[in-house]
């Protein structure tokens, strides 16, 4: 394990208040993992803080309960999955926050959150998709309603993405942009992106890397032991799912 007092004390995490938003499956665990190993602290999950998102209209809002502690000098960072409304917003501009956006391809994150309800026997899509066909379980993954909410899977995260889009520039000043299938093209220049905008070296970028890809590793070789062959299978899935015509079906649905 990378040692954070050794490569990145304290004293040099310039920003304070750093709030990751992404739709599910975008790369804000990968950012959320950054910012761990270079020594801010989750809201969410330590033991410092009080933690508390009742009463939420929606699971993907936000109330004042939940950023109240970005007030203190420590070092801390919140990832949420927050899709953008007026009250969301507003509540947002309420603290001094230094945002990362995550972005990808949506017909990615489908499929992502597909292979997740496949793995997923408490997810409310596993038992209707469990034993279709490939197509059909993919589609009928994207469509189904939830009985709670609005909009189907591939119109929520559709909005979402073009709703934060939209209104990023003229809402917030210290924010970065990422879009994570840039990563899988450069994942030096990814994780460099990230480093600059929270004012830290880009030189410890090749450090950070080694890191991650050894938790990867790490975690691939653990599922292995629970689920032989399930990183193959789900490569397999993604391939097979990459020749599907998302971009006809998405327009199709959201006519």
């Amino acid at each position: 394990m990378i040692q954070k007092k050794k490569y990145f004390p304290k004293k040099n995490l310039e920003k304070k208040n750093i709030l990751c938003i992404g739709i599910p499956k975008s790369g804000t665990t990968l950012t959320e993992q950054i910012l761990n190993l270079v020594g801010y602290i989750p809201l969410d999950k330590s033991p410092f803080y009080v933690w508390d998102n009742r009463n939420l209209n929606h699971p993907h809002d936000i109330s004042l309960r939940m950023i109240k502690n970005f007030d203190d000098l420590k070092p801390k960072y919140l990832k949420l999955h927050t899709h953008y409304s007026e009250e969301n917003l507003n509540i947002l501009k309420k603290k001094p926050l230094s945002i990362i956006f995550s972005f990808r391809s949506l017909k990615d994150i489908m499929i992502s959150r597909y292979i997740h309800i496949l793995n997923d026997k408490d997810h409310r899509l596993y038992e209707s998709i469990k034993n279709l066909n490939l197509i059909e379980g993919f589609k009928k993954s994207m469509i189904d309603k939830n009985k709670k909410y609005e909009d189907i899977p591939i119109k929520y995260y559709a909005v979402w993405e073009e709703n934060w889009k939209k209104n990023i520039d003229n809402s917030f000043e210290d924010y970065l942009i990422l879009n994570f299938d840039d990563f899988k093209e450069n994942k030096i220049m990814y994780i460099d992106k990230i480093l600059n905008f929270l004012k830290i070296s880009d030189t410890e970028s090749k450090i950070l890397m080694k890191q991650i890809d050894k938790e990867k590793k790490d975690l691939k070789q653990n599922l292995d032991k629970i689920r032989p062959s399930s990183y193959n299978k789900h490569q397999d899935i993604k391939n097979q799912l990459q020749k599907f015509d998302f971009e006809s079906f998405k327009k199709d649905i959201l006519k």
